[in-house]
């Protein structure tokens, strides 16, 4: 019988290298000081708990020491519901190796927002209404708006839904109807009209986006248009033809926002694909390009400097659905006027006046430029300063509201307009 005979590889102080990692492995665990036990959400009333729950729960258990207060402060305030100033901080000093209580402490903004409006536009259109804003509907972070609309040149109504955290995973839902009575009037430059019809329209919207990452999002879309032209309407010019079409999108966002107690700061970057199908004989498909990048630097304190580009780019729409691109793309452009093609860019300055418990003051100065062109005809140029005034609300869901006033060098007019609602 054969005896096998087992060699063994000498391996010199094999013992005390792995006694020395025995102790070292053992002496990093313990560097890891507290964990953390649990969370403790003060100043929840209508909110439920799930909805500020996704972003705190991956902590409870960690070293304390991987947890970021001003990250979930940045994350609560993107949801737009409470007031900026959140608090988190351990409900004792967090001992060597023992656990610690994390405290977030939360103030609800108001939601439920109905508010008469009314304006008027640098030619002299006049128009008023009743919107009513629930960003918080039943407490889940689910937003609903409904907007009735009467204007010298019509009437609108709009209904719309978003949810943003779909059955609580990373996919945003949002839809819109709105339907109504239309007069469009085009004019150029100067403000004199060239082509005007009237329509009745019905535009249906539908749309997923999904969080891909931290910053990016992914999008897809779907609509419905119908642009019905009133041939009883008195024109002044040949009116053009209806359209009614399908239309599918996709959408990119890379955003990389600071949300600070007033102002947001950093990048943020959306471009849009749409294709529009014809449902009707006298429609061709066609197909939109958009895009838009802003950023905004803190400089100074809490005053904020910013450049934004955008641009826009639709060939071969039909006529009835061209865009208004004034206060849209250029806002140094009067009412009415439309292209299938436009860009601008403009560099910006805001500065803090004051803050208060419920908002703050600012005051902004403009400087844009950019270029446009209808049905690839020549290009028209535009620029100028402006100026404005923002009123940030801090108690209730409507983040800021505004009055600007842009000089255009080429025309030399004034034209002015109001912003609610945004986020600037």
């Amino acid at each position: 019988m054969d005896v096998m005979e087992v060699k063994r590889i000498p391996c010199p102080g094999s013992l005390l290298v792995c006694g020395w990692m025995f102790f070292f492995l053992a002496g990093l665990h313990g560097q890891e000081g507290p964990r953390i036990r649990a969370f403790e959400v003060r100043g929840l009333t209508r909110t439920r708990l799930s909805v500020v729950e996704p972003y705190y729960r991956p902590f409870v258990g960690r070293p304390y020491a991987e947890f970021s207060a001003d990250g979930l402060i940045q994350d609560l305030r993107k949801l737009g519901i409470f007031n900026p100033e959140i608090q988190v901080f351990p409900q004792a000093p967090p001992e060597e190796n023992g656990d610690v209580d994390v405290v977030i402490v939360l103030e609800e903004k108001w939601t439920l927002l109905p508010f008469p409006f009314a304006a008027a536009t640098s030619s002299g259109k006049l128009y008023g209404g009743l919107a009513f804003i629930e960003s918080n509907f039943l407490g889940y972070n689910k937003k609903m708006y409904a907007l009735g609309m009467l204007s010298t040149r019509g009437w609108r109504g709009m209904l719309g839904y978003a949810d943003p955290s779909l059955l609580g995973s990373d996919l945003a839902y949002n839809g819109l109807f709105s339907g109504g009575v239309n007069e469009r009037e085009f004019a150029d430059e100067d403000g004199d009209p060239w082509q005007n019809f009237e329509t009745t329209d019905i535009i249906l919207r539908s749309g997923l986006t999904w969080k891909a990452s931290e910053t990016i999002r992914l999008g897809i879309g779907a609509g419905f248009l119908d642009f019905d032209v009133n041939g009883g309407f008195e024109s002044k010019f040949p009116p053009p033809a209806s359209a009614r079409l399908a239309q599918g999108a996709l959408s990119f966002q890379y955003d990389d926002l600071y949300y600070d107690s007033v102002l947001v700061s950093g990048l943020l970057f959306k471009a849009q694909y749409e294709r529009f199908f014809p449902l009707s004989a006298d429609t061709l498909a066609f197909s939109q390009y958009g895009a838009a990048l802003s950023y905004q630097k803190k400089i100074f304190g809490d005053h904020r400097l910013g450049f934004s580009a955008e641009g826009l780019y639709i060939p071969g729409a039909p006529l009835v659905m061209e865009p208004d691109i004034s206060g849209r793309i250029l806002n140094t452009l009067p009412d009415d006027l439309v292209a299938d093609s436009a860009a601008s860019a403009r560099v910006s300055f805001e500065y803090l006046l004051s803050s208060f418990s419920w908002g703050a003051f600012t005051v902004q100065g403009i400087y844009e430029a950019g270029v446009f062109s209808l049905d690839g005809g020549c290009p028209s140029y535009a620029q100028g300063p402006g100026g404005g005034l923002r009123v940030y609300l801090a108690k209730i869901a409507l983040p800021a509201f505004g009055l600007d006033v842009y000089y255009n060098v080429q025309t030399g007019r004034t034209n002015a307009s109001m912003r609610m609602g945004l986020s600037f």
